[in-house]
């Protein structure tokens, strides 16, 4: 009998955690859809260094200036845009996305050759 208690306790606790899980993931959708809507053009900027990456194969940030530049991309009016490019680059790195290969150097991540 404790084990049917037990066993009933445990679906109970597993239907609340999906529940949890669920009103979760759809807040986590919509602090997503915020943070979008607040990056605007910088997430723009990193989508255009992603496909830079995957068609260049090694890109370093001045290939990639020119392929955003190419591809409609307008730099912010104040501060230096190959440092925008240097950030993205690295900010992706970092993020796992992209992987850096040498300094200044990056590639698709699993795209590194030794």
């Amino acid at each position: 009998m404790a084990a049917m208690v037990a066993e009933h306790d445990l679906w109970t606790y597993r239907a609340q955690l999906a529940a949890r899980l669920q009103e979760t993931q759809a807040e986590l959708q919509r602090v997503n859809a915020a943070l979008r809507a607040f990056t605007g053009s910088r997430g723009r900027t990193f989508d255009l260094l992603r496909a830079c990456v995957a068609s260049d194969g090694q890109v370093d940030a001045h290939t990639a200036l020119v392929y955003l530049m190419s591809h409609g991309w307008e730099p912010e009016s104040r501060g230096n845009p190959l440092n925008a490019v240097r950030s993205g680059l690295a900010h992706l790195a970092a993020s796992g996305e992209i992987q850096r290969v040498s300094r200044g150097v990056y590639c698709s991540t699993g795209a590194a050759t030794l």
